[in-house]
């Protein structure tokens, strides 16, 4: 099935596995929506001297 939507089955196992948290009830579903939260943190670069970082 994965396959017919042209993605790779992880990305699929993970959306599957989002989808399944949503359903859970309250007390049970922020707990499990937690682990899918993810904090990216970039870096810019001028003439190979980091500068301030900033968040995504």
């Amino acid at each position: 099935m994965w396959r017919s939507i042209n993605t790779s089955f992880s990305k699929y196992s993970i959306e599957l596995a989002q989808l399944l948290c949503r359903c859970l009830k309250d007390p049970f579903r922020d707990k499990a929506l937690a682990r899918y939260k993810l904090n990216l943190k970039q870096t810019n670069y001028v003439n190979g001297v980091p500068q301030s970082p900033g968040t995504l």
